[in-house]
């Protein structure tokens, strides 16, 4: 039982040269994010991208909406105790 630390994390937590633990932890960050990152296809990030467009539009659209509703009903309140 306990926690699991991956390899790349035990070997910058030596006891020797503090920078020899940054160049390592450096070096093993690097071949981690080359060789082990599993990185999208060009058509999936299109796609990808297209969604969060769609969605922040979406969003957008309806906090417009509520906003202009609002701002509707407190004119119209406004008016009746002015």
């Amino acid at each position: 039982m306990g926690v699991r630390i991956s390899p790349p994390v035990q070997s910058t937590f030596n006891q020797g040269n503090p920078m020899e633990s940054i160049r390592q932890y450096l070096k093993d960050s690097y071949s981690e994010f080359m060789h082990r990152v599993t990185w999208p296809t060009w058509i999936s990030l299109q796609k990808s991208t297209l969604v969060v467009i769609a969605g922040s539009l979406v969003f957008a659209l309806a906090i417009f909406a509520m906003d202009k509703v609002i701002t509707q009903v407190f004119d119209f309140v406004y008016t009746l105790f002015a």
